[in-house]
């Protein structure tokens, strides 16, 4: 059944029987209220709030996750890995692991680092470098995209 918009059309929308026409029309949910024209111009207008609302969460949150990495201080590459991966890293590390998780540190800071490693097969060169070193920075995120060539 359609409500009669003669007769008291505030009440049928749910507000005072004192509103105007002219409000009762601007009202949401009030069915056939408005133009086509008003209809789009509505809809554009709160798909650009929607849209300005969801770019400054998006913002927050990234802000949010900055503060919470700076307050709780990563934990060293080594460390890392050595407490989440621990069965890849069962002996203690040597010096050249130590030289390795280190740089691999420092091209966290220094965005675009490439670094070439030479070092004996079974040294732990692709388990640091391409194991640890990407999961730590996608869990982090860190770093977006991350080049592995061997």
């Amino acid at each position: 059944m359609i409500p009669d918009r003669t007769k008291n059309a505030g009440a049928t929308a749910g507000l005072p029987s004192s509103a105007s026409s002219s409000d009762t029309s601007r009202t949401a949910g009030q069915a056939g209220s408005g133009t086509p024209a008003d209809w789009a111009n509505s809809l554009h207008d709160l798909a650009r709030l929607y849209g300005s609302a969801s770019a400054e969460a998006s913002l927050l949150h990234t802000r949010e996750k900055q503060r919470a990495r700076r307050s709780t201080g990563s934990l060293d590459l080594l460390e890392w890995s050595r407490r989440h991966l621990s069965e890849h890293f069962v002996r203690p590390p040597s010096l050249m692991h130590r030289w390795l998780a280190g740089r691999l540190d420092a091209a966290r800071r220094d965005r675009g680092t490439k670094l070439n490693v030479l070092a004996p097969r079974g040294a732990a060169k692709s388990t640091l470098g391409t194991l640890a070193m990407p999961l730590l920075a996608a869990l982090e995120g860190w770093e977006p995209y991350i080049w592995i060539v061997s």
